[in-house]
């Protein structure tokens, strides 16, 4: 009987350090976040009007629920003809090509700790012209990451 006792034991203590060591994470709200990229055309498709840099820290994960573009021309809102797009590291996360959406992703989007780029690009075919203002828009939700 000892030894089946040592074995029992043995096994319950292997099963709770792999449960410990392997087990899933409970998230804990932590904060909003929004991010807010301004530029201006440079005549240039493709060319990167305005960068961020996001940093998810240790013990933590941020959730990506959406992202908008819009535009301005000579100060006033101009969303018949936006032509931007935002991207995060080299996915894009939304892209209008006069007034069109080319490309979007599938939100949420989960980003582990590290650090990433947000860009936002030109999308019109001859680049937009100085008189542009295009934004960009992110809204994650930071989560910490809390053992059971």
């Amino acid at each position: 009987m000892k030894m089946k006792a040592k074995i029992i034991v043995s096994i319950a203590f292997i099963l709770c350090t792999i449960h410990v060591s392997f087990g899933q994470y409970n998230l804990q709200f932590k904060s909003v976040k929004n991010f807010s990229l301004s530029g201006q055309g440079q005549n240039q498709w493709g060319a990167t009007l305005a960068s961020q840099t996001i940093t998810v820290d240790p013990g933590t994960v941020l959730k990506i629920e959406s992202a908008s573009v819009s535009n301005m021309y000579n100060n006033n809102w101009f969303y018949p003809n936006i032509q931007c797009g935002l991207a995060l590291e080299n996915t894009i996360l939304i892209s209008y090509n006069n007034s069109n959406v080319t490309a979007e992703s599938q939100f949420p989007l989960w980003l582990p700790a590290g650090t990433y780029t947000l860009k936002l690009f030109d999308q019109s075919s001859s680049g937009l012209s100085a008189s542009y203002y295009p934004k960009g828009y992110v809204t994650a939700i930071e989560f910490m990451l809390v053992t059971p």
